[in-house]
């Protein structure tokens, strides 16, 4: 675009994330501004998303941390079930067993704004448990 010379401030948003620059313009020189990077960090979903971003294990406990990203302009509910498969040795037969526990976490989102919960899964029928890596099952 083409403006007068003076100080601009020029700004781009994706949905309700907004990224502003100051561009100063003189007379014959060109001046290019990209977004590209900070929109693609800023701006990265374009719908909201739900994603693992964490697994902790200590004995029996799996403690899975799930982010919750809502760039939309309103408020909402987001919803996701979380499954673990994992193995153990049960104390009867010496056998290694396998098993899965789930579990359903939900959080109140702002808009434009993401979220982290922590989600504890406790393991059981034996010891020495080996998980797999959790997945989401479900979202609402």
């Amino acid at each position: 675009m083409k403006v007068g010379e003076g100080n601009h401030t020029v700004k781009v948003c994706v949905g309700i994330i907004c990224e502003n620059e100051t561009a100063e313009i003189k007379f014959g020189h060109p001046v290019y501004i990209d977004f590209g990077e900070r929109l693609k960090k800023d701006a990265e979903f374009s719908t909201p998303a739900i994603r693992i971003i964490d697994t902790r294990q200590m004995n029996d406990r799996v403690s899975v941390d799930v982010e919750f990203i809502n760039p939309g302009n309103n408020d909402i509910t987001m919803s996701t079930t979380i499954r673990v498969a994992y193995s153990y040795i049960d104390p009867s037969s010496h056998w290694r067993a396998g098993n899965y526990k789930q579990d359903t976490i939900t959080t109140m989102v702002k808009a434009g704004t993401r979220t982290v919960k922590s989600l504890d899964l406790y393991l059981t029928g034996g010891s020495t448990y080996n998980i797999e890596i959790p997945v989401i099952v479900e979202t609402t």
